[in-house]
């Protein structure tokens, strides 16, 4: 757990800096989260399989319910993003914080319970 943590917090801040500098470049918000989650896509998958859970897995296999997971767990997150940006009415930078907390918890127990399983 102490390790997903770690990857988590560096890959926040990975994800989070890119979308802030988007935000503050005016990229749109949806588009800004995107190109972040993706940056964040990469970064987590590598760290994840290497060093948090040290998987030795088939690789391909591994990605596909990474993938899945993390496509499951980014909807719950820009949905999320949307009530709290469109229906909520907060700050694009309140709604992304507040989105975050929707995607990392289910993402640590999908990859937990089905991508890096031993």
């Amino acid at each position: 757990m102490g390790r997903f943590l770690f990857v988590g917090l560096t890959n926040t801040g990975l994800t989070l800096g890119i979308i802030f500098v988007l935000l503050w470049l005016e990229v749109p918000l949806i588009t800004a989260n995107i190109i972040g989650y993706g940056a964040g896509f990469i970064n987590s998958f590598i760290w994840n399989r290497r060093w948090t859970f040290r998987s030795d897995g088939v690789v391909w296999r591994e990605m596909v319910i990474y993938t899945i997971v993390w496509i499951a767990c980014y909807l719950l997150q820009m949905g999320a993003l949307l009530v709290s940006s469109r229906w909520l009415g907060l700050s694009d930078t309140v709604s992304t914080l507040v989105a975050m907390v929707f995607f990392t918890g289910p993402n640590y127990l999908g990859n937990r319970w089905f991508t890096f399983r031993r």
